[in-house]
């Protein structure tokens, strides 16, 4: 503690000794101006979590260690920074695992260690101590000065490789080189692990999901959201799908294998490219491509719209079918459901205009279906809601019916269809537009009061097994909680 007492004082004694010598006194480097300033302007840091907080987006400048770091995570040092933070300075972030004195000579060098380390910051520049673990430079001017990389150091491009300094002082064990896999990474997510691909491939994820090794799942995936190569605005909605590394030429290097039961395609234009898909994929937009990629399997279009955008030309293999299916169609605007627990969820106000069932369900519970829906959620058509408990092909051909068993169904949302399979149990309708087609209640079904009923129609093929009437206990749920 003394230590650094004594060494806070000389610097301060220092600045004072430059003021005091006014404009006739010149520093004798721009390193001896920002090393001086570092306990006002800096993150000085004594631990790996202060280091990553400080070398990140919202950290600071220049990163001063004071002890030895150790990692077993991979880091990035991101963000666009300047010296002191001044505007009119040029863009530049330096890491100095160092401490000097009052006449800037180096006093003690610290060691950082972790596996890789990404600089995405311009101008970085590593000082006066050693980093062991390979680094990857995804920007221009990155330097090494009076400094030491125990490693590897990869360039995403020839650009930023040329950029780099080592000149002063700086020495690499390993090799500087633009290396496969690393360009990809500036602008896309890579990922190692499941977890990472199924939050790359979400709707808040990346225009191109990168894998380093292959990947299993035992669960259905999705690609969803709209997105642009290099998030750029001016380009076309694209999402690729990337299961390789390649080198500098953009030749693959490895390719990786995806296994899925389902992938459903949701994004505009996704590209599968230079690897295997094992699973089905289910496709629910325009402008599917596969190139130089298998798919071991078999591929599904919700329409023939979808389905003549599709391309494989370019290298691409499909073992399966490449077919428009039956039941895929309607998964492009509702909500396809499995089990009692998604039923619940999509017939609720927060839920979806159209409900499919794949199976039969039953429930020990009330249900209730509520809250204000149009066809296809567009604003202009009038409030509409769908219970379709079957599947269908191409040509809109009932194929599987299901059935849906609960004590009792409440219908509060406008113009619910009950279509395509069978309910067993009492319904009671509190709203207009009522019904039942090509389907079966095999229960009865009550109305809150005569305009509902009057507005209830089941005459293309609708059956009810039971009565059809106006009933008080139906009116008193219409506005009040109802107890048994």
């Amino acid at each position: 503690m003394k230590k650094y007492l004594c060494l806070s004082l000389m610097i301060l004694l220092s600045l004072v000794v430059l003021v005091g010598c006014g404009g006739n006194q010149s520093t004798t480097s721009d390193e001896s101006n920002a090393q001086a300033d570092v306990v006002t302007t800096a993150s000085t840091v004594n631990d790996e979590a202060g280091f990553k907080k400080a070398i990140g987006k919202d950290g600071t400048w220049i990163i001063v260690t004071l002890n030895d770091l150790t990692f077993d995570e991979e880091l990035v040092v991101e963000g666009e920074f300047r010296d002191k933070d001044i505007a009119t300075n040029d863009l530049y972030r330096k890491l100095a695992p160092y401490t000097q004195d009052a006449s800037h000579k180096v006093q003690d060098r610290y060691t950082i260690t972790a596996p890789k380390l990404t600089i995405k910051s311009p101008n970085t520049k590593l000082q006066g101590g050693t980093f062991i673990g390979d680094i990857y430079v995804q920007a221009n001017g990155f330097i090494i000065q009076d400094a030491k990389v125990e490693g590897n150091v990869y360039f995403a491009n020839e650009e930023y490789k040329s950029s780099f300094d080592m000149s002063n002082a700086g020495v690499v064990t390993g090799v500087t080189e633009v290396k496969a896999g690393v360009d990809v990474v500036t602008t896309a997510s890579t990922v190692n692990d499941e977890a990472g691909f199924k939050k790359a491939i979400g709707k808040d994820g990346t225009w191109i999901i990168v894998t380093l090794n292959d990947l299993t799942f035992d669960e259905e995936l999705v690609v969803e959201g709209e997105f642009r190569d290099k998030d750029i605005a001016t380009n076309d909605l694209y999402r690729k799908l990337a299961p390789y590394t390649q080198d500098a030429s953009h030749k693959v290097q490895d390719r990786y294998t995806i296994t899925a039961p389902k992938l459903t395609i949701k994004s505009p234009n996704t590209k599968l490219q230079g690897g295997t898909f094992i699973g089905d994929i289910y496709v629910q937009a325009n402008g599917f491509i596969i190139q130089d990629a298998k798919v071991e399997g078999n591929v599904y279009f919700a329409n023939e719209e979808y389905k003549s955008s599709f391309d494989m030309s370019n290298a691409g293999v499909v073992t399966g079918v490449t077919e428009v299916k039956a039941g895929v169609d309607v998964v492009t605007t509702a909500s396809t459901v499995n089990d009692e627990a998604g039923f619940k969820k999509a017939i609720g106000k927060d839920g979806t205009w159209i409900i499919v069932t794949l199976n039969d369900l039953t429930f020990d519970e009330e249900l209730v279906v509520e809250g204000e829906f149009r066809d296809k959620d567009i604003a202009t058509n009038d409030l509409y809601r769908k219970l379709a408990p079957y599947t269908q092909d191409a040509s809109h051909k009932v194929q599987d019916r299901y059935t849906i068993t609960a004590p009792k169904l409440t219908i509060k949302s406008p113009n619910t269809k009950l279509q395509g399979g069978t309910f067993i149990g009492d319904i009671y309708v509190q709203a207009n537009g009522f019904i039942i087609q090509d389907a079966k209640v095999e229960g009865n079904v009550y109305f809150a009061n005569e305009e509902y009923k009057s507005s209830f129609d089941m005459s293309n093929a609708g059956v009810v097994t039971g009565v059809t009437e106006v009933n008080a206990d139906a009116d008193a749920v219409s506005s009040a909680s109802t107890t048994e």
